[in-house]
């Protein structure tokens, strides 16, 4: 996926590391639902670490697993489960990445993936059930703003996602557009 880079603030993290086991255990998966959350990770919490100023952040996403990763000037960092004091943070993130996965599913379902505008769109992930993890709200406009205020998560993740039709449909083409006109 493509990383951002914001360069407005200055964001730290900490937290504790451990070596990655290649589980490819996603940031979304509660730690007990987690296959790599064995007794002996549970027992090993790993080295604390504070970190240098995070430089970039990207989502990735294939399947069931979306994951958050952070570069710093030392090296990138895939995040499992964040601690309380990130978690707002990570979970902003992660409802974002869902919606975008669902949006995703939405256009692949179509002939064509431009056939849906944004507005369409929009009223698709409206109705959502209130149980679905990517559900924002049933009124339109409300999932409209999300999706706009939230565009550079949405964007990045269609940014390198393989099938062109998804990449430049009009859905996306339509949020650059609404981001630009609101300055963001």
């Amino acid at each position: 996926m493509k990383p951002s880079a914001e360069n407005d603030t200055v964001i730290f993290g900490s937290g504790c590391m451990r070596d990655d086991n290649g589980t490819f255990c996603s940031t979304a998966e509660p730690s007990e639902l987690s296959s790599s959350s064995s007794k002996s990770d549970q027992e090993d919490q790993g080295i604390p670490v504070p970190l240098s100023p995070i430089k970039e952040w990207l989502v990735d996403f294939g399947g069931l697993m979306i994951c958050i990763s952070i570069r710093t000037d030392i090296a990138w960092y895939k995040l499992l489960q964040p601690t309380k004091q990130y978690a707002p943070w990570c979970d902003a993130v992660l409802k974002t990445a869902r919606l975008t996965v669902s949006i995703i599913a939405i256009l692949k379902e179509q002939t064509r993936a431009s056939k849906l505008s944004f507005a369409d769109v929009t009223k698709r992930v409206a109705e959502f059930e209130r149980g679905r993890h990517a559900f924002i709200s049933t009124d339109a406009t409300h999932v409209e703003r999300y999706v706009v205020v939230h565009g550079r998560i949405v964007l990045q993740q269609f940014a390198n996602y393989p099938d062109e039709s998804i990449r430049q449909c009009a859905f996306v083409t339509s949020l650059v557009e609404k981001r630009e006109e609101r300055g963001h």
